[in-house]
């Protein structure tokens, strides 16, 4: 149960946030105990004594304004058939005295349930002015008259409620549609006061009142495994948890009928008891996390958190993203500079972490509609996490060009950048686009990053073999898989044998796979050079068709390419680029040793030759480029 303990600690050190964020869109509160969230369509208003107020009732068609914190019993929260009603704001059904008498059906009726509830609430000591005044309104009986002759609810020739959008033209259809069918509507109530907000539902003396009075009516008690002490059990526990639609549960026990807890326990609470309190605030912590810093692949999410809500760097982003969190918006683009940064960078989020200082990372996925599993929990300290993350940027590092920055939304601007690439993206790489896959890649990376776990050998391979084989790739889809593909045989090759390749080209290198990548970046850049100084239209490369079947046999290959060069050679013509070229070429074939220069298959370095040398090329490129912008010369 330490999960439990964790976000239960969690969210007594965070009480400060209770409700903070109410009604905001851009981020997402802490719910108070016994309350949660529901979309209300419609809101009415009342006066102190709890008179309509006429003019005043509004729709709400806007999905953010809707979420609306309501008080709840863990009947009503747990609702899915039958009648259980909310304490204060629910749908038509239950808050209508009249109905049935404007066509409701008598199945769906709640509301003399509704008025029992909240009749037993104000006749309580924690009985709050503002639930008083909805009581005395819904006594009367007369809600949907009043929505009626208000014009917001349309009205048959038979006096009944319409609840058919398809009764209206376009033109001529009520407000109300925008937001549900009349009768289905969800309620919320203003209470209007001098001197105070209206907005009831965002009151924490409200808030106060109906949990003291709940509380109270909790009868069940015994010891909490997580706050200790006899307190009030519960035997339901929200649910919510990934998004307001979210049916899953992390804690259920009412599968008396299978082999849930038969064999081993006579009843569910034998297994382990868990007070309501504990329950409430464990799974509002949950809920508040996910939202404000949850990491989501499909239907699994990961969430990393301190118990006092400290900064943490999120473990599923790119380098790039990295420095982006800290507001650095310019991440390194020379691997100086990145060696310089990184540390700092993570270091960053999390100023000076303590001894006793942990971080709680927590992985749930549902593999039914109502059932929700616990993939992955780790406790670190947060000194660990933290060199554990940045160890991962500087491990899986390598230079690329696929990162868009979205500043602008109308001109995203592509930003190269040294670091490790995302574990979405890697999956990109090793699978294409593939949801399953992705999902399954982060849950199998996860540990790589935060634990130090090797890298799985498949999804390398699956990487290399896919950056090795061009033709069946745009070329950006093509130039991003080959330089994550590298991230990870940089990191794999040192993590199984020990070799330490570097970020930029390594020309002493005479690894026998590294040379012939190296020299297949020299083919692929003569042939394309050539092209484009004789003013052809640029077109894959004869090395790049042939890069997959250059890894099987090089030195057959090398010869087929080798012949065509020739010409690519003789369009350059004297000039110095393609002597200095051809020279380099044959450079590197001589450090090849006889018994190395084999048609034996080339292990997956040769891709780090090859973008290593193709990176080299850029470089020299962007110093040209940009020597001639210095002399105003054209480009």
């Amino acid at each position: 149960m330490s999960w439990i303990g964790k976000l239960y600690e969690t969210y007594e050190n965070c009480a400060s946030e209770i409700g903070k964020d109410l009604g905001r869109t851009d981020r997402a509160p802490l719910y108070p105990v016994a309350h949660t969230s529901q979309n209300a369509h419609l809101e009415i208003c009342l006066d102190g004594d709890g008179n309509y107020l006429k003019g005043f009732t509004r729709v709400i068609a806007d999905k953010a304004e809707q979420v609306t914190l309501i008080p709840c019993t863990d009947d009503s929260a747990n609702r899915t058939s039958g009648l259980r009603a909310h304490p204060l704001f629910d749908k038509i059904p239950y808050v209508a005295g009249d109905y049935l008498e404007y066509g409701g059906e008598p199945r769906r009726y709640g509301y003399e349930e509704f008025m029992d509830r909240l009749e037993a609430w104000c006749a309580s000591q924690y009985v709050h002015p503002d639930v008083e005044a909805v009581l005395h309104y819904l006594k009367k009986g007369n809600l949907l008259a009043d929505l009626a002759g208000d014009g917001v609810f349309p009205r048959g020739p038979d006096g009944k409620i319409v609840n058919d959008p398809k009764a209206f033209s376009d033109e001529d259809r009520p407000e109300i549609f925008r937001a549900a069918a009349p009768m289905e509507a969800f309620v919320r109530f203003r209470v209007q006061r001098p001197g105070k907000s209206d907005r009831i539902w965002e009151d924490p003396t409200l808030w106060k009142s109906f949990q003291d009075y709940y509380f109270g009516t909790l009868q069940k008690k015994d010891v909490c495994y997580v706050a200790g002490g006899s307190l009030p059990l519960t035997e339901k526990n929200p649910a919510k948890l990934r998004n307001t639609a979210d049916k899953a549960k992390l804690i259920s026990s009412n599968d008396a009928s299978g082999f849930t807890y038969r064999g081993r326990f006579r009843l569910p609470e034998e297994a382990a008891t868990l007070s309501y309190e504990a329950s409430q605030k464990a799974h509002n912590a949950l809920k508040w996390l996910i939202a404000k810093q949850g990491i989501r692949s499909g239907d699994e999410v990961y969430v990393a958190w301190g118990a006092k809500n400290q900064r943490l760097p999120l473990f599923d982003e790119d380098t790039c993203d990295l420095f982006a969190g800290l507001n650095d918006f310019l991440p390194p683009n020379t691997e100086e500079e990145f060696a310089k940064r990184l540390g700092g960078a993570v270091r960053g989020y999390w100023k000076d972490p303590g001894p006793g200082d942990g971080v709680t990372v927590l992985g749930v996925d549902s593999a039914t509609p109502g059932r929700l599993s616990i993939i992955y929990y780790q406790e670190l300290s947060a000194a660990e996490f933290l060199e554990n993350v940045r160890f991962w940027h500087e491990s899986c590092a390598w230079m690329h060009r696929y990162h868009l920055d979205y500043t602008d939304p109308k001109k995203p601007v592509r930003v190269p950048f040294y670091g490790a690439p995302s574990p979405k993206d890697i999956a990109f790489a090793a699978y294409g686009a593939d949801d399953k896959a992705r999902d399954l890649t982060l849950k199998r990376l996860v540990p790589c990053i935060l634990e130090r776990r090797p890298l799985p050998p498949d999804i390398v391979m699956n990487a290399a073999r896919r950056a090795g084989n061009p033709v069946s790739m745009e070329p950006w889809e093509h130039a991003k898989t080959l330089s994550i593909a590298c991230s990870l045989i940089r990191k794999y090759r040192k993590e199984k044998f020990g070799e330490g390749y570097g970020m930029s080209l390594e020309r002493e290198c005479g690894d026998r796979s590294y040379l012939f990548g190296r020299w297949l970046a020299y083919a692929k850049t003569v042939e394309s050079y050539s092209m484009y100084a004789s003013g052809n239209e640029q077109r894959q490369t004869n090395a790049e068709r042939l890069m997959h079947q250059y890894s099987l046999r090089p030195k057959r290959t090398m010869a087929i390419l080798n012949e065509q060069l020739v010409y690519y050679f003789r369009k350059l013509g004297e000039g110095k680029l393609g002597a200095q070229w051809k020279t380099e070429m044959n450079e590197i074939i001589s450090r090849l040793e006889m018994e190395k220069f084999t048609d034996d298959k080339l292990d997956e370095t040769y891709l780090l030759g090859y973008a290593s040398q193709m990176e080299e090329f850029n470089k020299e490129r962007e110093a040209v480029r940009a020597a001639r912008a210095e002399k105003g010369e054209e480009q």
